[in-house]
């Protein structure tokens, strides 16, 4: 069972996200939306989505592949709002605290974005999740404090990263919406850069 921090910070949220995912709008607006864990009452401290996979979090299966990397790509920035929120319930420096805030207001509008495009092109009302991986993620991280925070977040950012990076590859040749396509790439993009960057910051410290 995760650290109860990770519970507190995703109970503080959860009633923003859950509004911000529902909604039909598709604004690029800096929506900062938090993270949360569907339906899961917050002292489980999400424990029981350990044994959860894609696969039995989706009742039906996907249409067609953008379908389903939607689907996966919205839990898996889920994770990282998550992973986020349960940094800045730490009380980190401010250094970290506005490199967090740029993540969320990078994420959050993108997790919207998708969501939105699974309930209009799909009819699907899709719940973000968190998967195993982040959920072991968001638990190293809860576990550490001062400088041992900002490293470990930031490892761990890189690892989000590219797990998403790997995704983005292994979809990239199935895609036929081009509106799916155009987002992955910027997605590409923009996380390599972030990477980049993050170990940059990691040599420094």
């Amino acid at each position: 069972m995760l650290d109860r921090s990770i519970a507190l910070a995703i109970a503080l949220s959860s009633a923003t996200l859950l509004l911000a995912a529902c909604s039909k709008s598709d604004s690029g607006s800096a929506d900062t939306g938090q993270a949360t864990v569907a339906g899961m009452p917050a002292d489980t401290g999400m424990g029981s989505m350990a044994g959860m996979d894609h696969s039995t979090m989706a009742s039906t299966p996907a249409r067609d592949p953008d379908q389903e990397f939607l689907r996966m790509m919205v839990d898996h920035h889920n994770g990282l709002l998550a992973m986020a929120d349960t940094a800045l319930a730490k009380n980190p420096s401010e250094h970290i605290r506005m490199d967090v805030r740029e993540m969320k207001q990078k994420q959050a509008p993108e997790m919207k974005r998708m969501v939105g495009m699974l309930k209009n092109d799909y009819g699907e009302d899709k719940m973000p999740m968190v998967t195993p991986s982040n959920a072991q993620m968001i638990s190293e991280v809860a576990s550490k404090s001062g400088t041992d925070l900002e490293r470990t977040f930031r490892e761990k950012v890189i690892a989000h990263h590219e797990e998403a990076l790997k995704m983005i590859g292994d979809y990239e040749p199935k895609f036929t919406r081009p509106a799916v396509r155009t987002m992955a790439a910027k997605m590409k993009s923009d996380q390599q850069k972030e990477i980049a960057e993050l170990k940059s910051e990691l040599n420094r410290m």
